[in-house]
């Protein structure tokens, strides 16, 4: 019958993603047109180097999943891009730069089209919240680094925020970029819930946790806030995310091949 038939025939493949998406960068991005040029990095960066090999297309590129190799794409592209010193944790995400540039001149754009800030950005600096900075602090860094904002940045892994505050602290920024620390709960002050029934009242005690109360201080004013999902506790759990995805460029900066048949990054 006609439903037979239709089981029958071959799904359709799901297409996947360009690799370099140039059409969804920002224009000002500098990567927009000028994807990294690997072989130039390698010679300008001897830690790169032996990250760096040509694959079988005869594209000169790194391995994705190898996350060393990542992590140094990500140090020498913001050394040599931007200027800035860069390192984290090897069992952390770390995260494509051209991507995150891309967040920073979307905020741009929304900033000045807001008739408040428009009227105010050039006798007023631009502070902003990354709420989740992470252990890399890439936001704020790439952030003050491209426009001259500065930043409160909130986390609550001990470890991330160890690794941010140091990443601040090499590029000379404790001044412009603040990272404070989440952990914040109303423990001192619990609320009760009653629950009443025909037979009993029955209070439950909550300890509420608070993303940005008990963080950013009641005189401080900001321009705007920014959060970066999904978030993950783990390597492991960012692994199993980015192999169910259509493509790891979204995540890792790569695709999901696994040997690239592109030069660069571009998500």
């Amino acid at each position: 019958n006609e439903m037979k038939k239709r089981k029958r025939e071959p799904q359709q493949p799901v297409p996947k993603p360009s690799h370099h998406n140039n059409a969804l960068m920002h224009p000002q991005n500098r990567y927009k047109d000028r994807p990294p040029d690997f072989a130039q990095l390698a010679l300008l960066v001897p830690s790169f180097a032996h990250h760096v090999y040509t694959n079988r297309h005869g594209s000169v590129t790194i391995n994705w999943h190898d996350p060393s190799a990542v992590r140094e794409l990500t140090k020498v592209l913001l050394q040599v891009d931007y200027g800035l010193q860069f390192d984290m944790p090897l069992d952390h995400l770390c995260p494509p730069v051209p991507n995150r540039a891309n967040y920073i001149h979307w905020i741009a754009d929304l900033l000045k089209q807001s008739p408040d800030l428009a009227s105010t950005s050039l006798l007023a600096p631009v502070r902003g919240v990354d709420i989740g900075t992470g252990a890399s602090c890439i936001y704020p860094l790439l952030g003050n680094k491209i426009h001259g904002w500065s930043f409160v940045a909130t986390e609550i892994d001990d470890e991330s925020i160890a690794s941010a505050r140091h990443n601040i602290d090499r590029n000379n920024l404790t001044h412009q970029i603040e990272v404070r620390d989440a952990k914040i709960t109303k423990s001192s002050s619990e609320t009760e819930t009653e629950t009443k029934t025909a037979s009993r009242t029955t209070r439950i005690k909550q300890q509420d946790t608070y993303m940005l109360l008990g963080v950013l201080k009641g005189d401080e004013s900001f321009a705007f806030t920014m959060c970066n999902p999904p978030f993950f506790s783990e390597q492991e759990r960012a692994e199993e995310f980015m192999d169910s995805s259509s493509t790891t460029s979204d995540v890792a900066g790569g695709n999901t091949e696994g040997e690239p048949d592109s030069s660069s990054p571009q998500t």
